[in-house]
């Protein structure tokens, strides 16, 4: 077992892999993995192919989308981007989910920050959410932690 903190390169013998974390996501240890002579990057659950993505109660949406920015800026634009369900998917598909998430976290934002109750935030819907709102529970109430004021 080893650990590493944002970037480790892997020789396997006939093949070099390098890990990149760029932050939380999916979940707080999302790991990218990136094979250059292969042109497949790797993203887990970070990337969802054959549903939306998945907001469970571990989840960082706030941040989800500044990761998969992060993530984007070192992928090349022919790669092949592996989900952690689906089939592989390309760079437009990973851009797009990416802006997806960056909405869900805008409008859990804004209901944050005008001072709405989470209540009201758990039963508005709102034409800005790219997935339905029932789906979107764990995410706004993880939103609604991380944004929660802290005690001087």
């Amino acid at each position: 077992d080893r650990t590493f903190g944002s970037n480790a390169t892997i020789d396997l013998g006939d093949r070099v892999v390098t890990m990149t974390y760029a932050g939380r996501g999916h979940t707080d240890g999302d790991v990218a993995v990136v094979v250059p002579d292969t042109g497949a990057v790797f993203l887990g659950d970070l990337v969802e192919e054959s549903a939306q993505p998945s907001f469970g109660d571990d989840c960082w949406p706030l941040e989800w989308a500044d990761t998969l920015t992060s993530h984007l800026l070192q992928t090349d634009e022919g790669a092949v981007v592996v989900p952690g369900h689906g089939r592989p998917v390309d760079v437009a598909f990973m851009t797009r989910q990416r802006d997806d998430i960056a909405a869900v976290a805008a409008v859990i934002r804004e209901r944050r920050l005008a001072g709405g109750s989470l209540e009201q935030a758990l039963r508005d819907t709102d034409g800005r959410l790219p997935y339905p709102l029932a789906d979107l529970e764990s995410a706004i109430r993880r939103g609604w932690e991380q944004l929660a004021p802290t005690a001087p």
